[in-house]
């Protein structure tokens, strides 16, 4: 949901003009390769008018981390793995909130993915934001 909500940010304009060239990448700790974004996700998301039915999941590889500027975990245990995925990570690796873990909604009912819905969609604007200033 994160990658979408960033994407959509960007994309309609909402941060304002922006000089960089954004690229928006998402993977996963524990995440299989090539799975749909699950139906609830894909319903919370369109609440904000954004369209994650094309998504596919993808583990992190050390990979990605090391070409990314900014990784972004949802919990403490996602910042530690990426952070043991690539120790010499030039980029930052931060949990996505400085105040709350934000728990993954993978089997939940449609309210918690309304929920993690809209917290992600706070936390990546409030990111995406401290990223231009």
């Amino acid at each position: 949901m994160a990658e979408g909500i960033a994407r959509h940010l960007v994309e309609t304009g909402l941060l304002g003009p922006s000089a960089f060239d954004w690229t928006f990448v998402s993977a996963g700790v524990s995440a299989g390769s090539g799975h749909p974004a699950t139906p609830e996700a894909v319903a919370a998301m369109r609440t904000y008018g954004i369209d994650i039915v094309e998504h596919r999941s993808q583990p992190v590889t050390p990979e990605l981390v090391e070409q990314a500027a900014f990784c972004f975990g949802m919990t403490g245990h996602h910042v530690q793995a990426l952070r043991e995925l690539a120790p010499e990570c030039g980029g930052t690796i931060e949990p996505i909130s400085p105040f709350d873990e934000v728990p993954d909604p993978y089997g939940a009912g449609q309210q918690v993915y309304d929920e993690t819905a809209r917290t992600l969609y706070e936390l990546v604007l409030w990111r995406l934001q401290e990223c231009i200033v």
